[in-house]
């Protein structure tokens, strides 16, 4: 019994030390990862159009509100949504050269200084019923009206663009993201854009 005891108290003791060694070396693999600063930042200012005052009183801008808007610009373009899809196996040749739209978030902003918010709505643009890792939703701008809210500026930036957030301090509207490169599953850089 005495043998055990101390055979188990020198497994203790050896197991503590690979645990503290072990750690010691999670550490070393940390220290040795390249900083973020190693990634540079472009700085640029994207200067929109279609953007104007509007005496709009209608509800405020929210996710469904935005989600509609967005299905029924589309729709007028003869898109489906992710609403109307028909099923797989009843896609015919000329509906599988047709696009799909689908509402993915918006980052609300106001860009036309009134009481409306407006936003920066981003959506995925796909071949109906597609699927894949390296889909990158496409954005616009989805803006108050005297008529109500439109999408203006489709596309005003890549879709390769991934945005963070976007910041709206004392009129000065900037977007915080990254140039994202799928297939090698990298940040190319950080970018901050200005919108004017």
């Amino acid at each position: 019994m005495k043998n055990y005891i101390i055979l188990m108290t020198v497994f203790l003791l050896t197991s503590c030390d690979n645990k503290t060694a072990n750690k010691q070396g999670d550490t070393s693999v940390i220290q040795n990862l390249p900083e973020a600063n190693s990634i540079p930042t472009i700085d640029t200012t994207i200067i929109l159009t279609k953007i104007v005052k509007s005496n709009f009183n209608g509800n405020n801008l929210s996710d469904s509100i935005a989600k509609k808007i967005l299905y029924t610009y589309f729709k007028n373009k003869g898109y489906y949504n992710s609403d109307n899809l028909p099923d797989l196996d009843k896609l015919t040749d000329a509906d599988n050269n047709k696009l799909s739209v689908s509402f993915n978030e918006i980052f609300i902003t106001e860009l036309n200084g009134n009481k409306n918010d407006d936003a920066i709505i981003s959506y995925w643009l796909t071949p109906p019923h597609a699927n894949g890792h390296c889909w990158q939703p496409h954005k616009a701008i989805i803006l108050d009206t005297d008529k109500g809210y439109t999408i203006t500026n489709e596309d005003f930036i890549p879709d390769n663009f991934a945005i963070d957030s976007v910041l709206n301090k004392e009129g000065q509207v900037t977007i915080y993201g990254y140039d994202y490169d799928c297939g090698n599953h990298k940040v190319l850089k950080y970018i901050r854009a200005r919108i004017k």
